[in-house]
């Protein structure tokens, strides 16, 4: 996975990427745990306060537990809409979308988070969900998505191959956080701009 440095407008980025409080810490993401031996180096860090960092903690480890031990022949013997797990999927998109656009989420929260187990969805759904969205904007100048736009690497970004992969769209007025666990679980969280 290419490196890329943050060069974008630091008055957008200020503080934890999660809530907006005191960076007080780092947090990487993904979480170990959703990663196998070696670790992949450089693994990707934003800003956070202590107990936005910890808060999670327990709930990946819920759903890292749930995806190493339980294959896809086997099916996952949990709801998507466990509030656990979506706990998770907002934190890895609001994580991703700090980390690629440079500036805190538009609303804080996604305002819709989809999450589908690999058993659960067509082919049509597949080939949705891996479609890379061409954008005829440019992401904000300076940020990890747009030097990605620039080599032409702004589609999937695999942090460990069959781990972890994500991809960042930012549209219009929206901006789209695709991700993916273990080829098991399969997630997206949309912000839309807010009119003012």
């Amino acid at each position: 996975m290419k490196v890329y440095n943050d060069f974008s407008d630091s008055r957008f980025g200020g503080g934890c990427a999660y809530c907006g409080g005191d960076e007080e810490t780092r947090d990487h993401f993904p979480a170990r745990t959703f990663l196998s031996k070696p670790y992949p180096e450089n693994l990707q860090v934003v800003p956070s306060c202590y107990r936005c960092n910890n808060l999670s903690s327990k709930d990946e480890g819920y759903l890292a537990h749930i995806l190493k031990n339980f294959g896809k022949e086997k099916g996952l013997p949990i709801d998507v809409d466990d509030i656990r797990i979506r706990r998770v999927i907002q934190k890895y998109a609001t994580a991703h979308y700090k980390y690629e656009l440079g500036a805190a989420a538009y609303s804080g929260q996604p305002q819709r988070i989809n999450c589908a187990f690999a058993n659960q969805m067509t082919d049509g759904e597949f080939e949705h969900f891996e479609q890379v969205i061409s954008n005829p904007l440019w992401p904000e100048i300076g940020s990890r998505l747009f030097q990605r736009s620039l080599t032409n690497e702004d589609g999937w970004i695999i942090v460990q191959k069959d781990n972890y992969r994500y991809y960042v769209h930012e549209g219009i007025d929206m901006v789209l956080v695709r991700m993916v666990f273990c080829e098991l679980l399969f997630c997206q969280a949309i912000w839309h701009e807010e009119e003012e």
